[in-house]
């Protein structure tokens, strides 16, 4: 077994979210601000500088500001391949419109 998974939570939590993008899923959860959409979008950017299969974002947010909810759905109008978009939970406020500008909901 990898040594990765026996860290700490924190270590546990890094080694999932590496494994989800290495199969070109993103997660967001929590609350839609500035730094999640930062993050967002640079990992929107590397995978589709990094190949032509789809994107799946895994969507958990609640609420968060109209800005960084504008700033995701921006890049994943623009990226230039399939963005797969699924609801894990809640959908609040602006994580609708990132829900609604997703290729397949």
């Amino acid at each position: 077994m990898n040594d990765t998974w026996m860290h700490g939570p924190s270590e546990w939590g890094d080694a999932v979210r590496t494994r989800l993008f290495e199969h070109r899923t993103l997660l967001l959860r929590g609350t839609l601000d500035d730094g999640t959409a930062t993050q967002a979008a640079a990992e929107l950017m590397t995978l589709d500088a990094t190949g032509d299969a789809r994107i799946t974002v895994h969507l958990d947010l609640a609420g968060g500001t109209l800005e960084a909810a504008f700033a995701v759905m921006d890049v994943i109008d623009l990226v230039g391949v399939p963005v797969h978009t699924l609801c894990v939970g809640r959908a609040e406020g602006g994580a609708v419109g990132i829900l609604a500008v997703s290729t397949r909901r």
